[in-house]
């Protein structure tokens, strides 16, 4: 009597050999978000799906993408020129605060403004 695999029990696959490889080709192939590489493979299939077939590949990393895009060279040399043009100010910089793009408000904070209404 020839080996048979036993039958599996639950519900089956929703996607066979080739369409594992061609998420592993494309996964593979590009940088590309979980999302982005469902809408490359035309298979009606989860997210979920296809992040289990990358994970079961075996030989992916899961990472997280950059949020932001790498600087540009112009960039790279006007960060460079103006450290350069600002390497002399010495005790300058003990006044000098640096507050990320951020608001401050040394008098209290903008939200806890009081407002007084009449009440009817």
């Amino acid at each position: 009597m020839p080996y048979k695999p036993k039958s599996r029990s639950g519900r089956p696959r929703v996607t066979d050999i080739r369409s594992d490889r061609q998420i592993q080709r494309i996964t593979s192939s590009q940088k590309m978000s979980v999302r982005e590489i469902t809408g490359a493979c035309w298979l009606q299939i989860s997210n979920n799906t296809v992040h289990r077939r990358i994970i079961e590949s075996g030989y992916m990393i899961h990472a997280k993408m950059a949020c932001q895009l790498p600087l540009s060279k112009l960039h790279i040399s006007k960060k460079l020129q103006w450290a350069r043009n600002h390497m002399s100010y010495a005790d300058k910089w003990m006044v000098i605060l640096f507050s990320d793009e951020r608001k401050w408000n040394l008098d209290g904070p903008d939200e806890m403004d009081l407002e007084y209404k009449i009440l009817a």
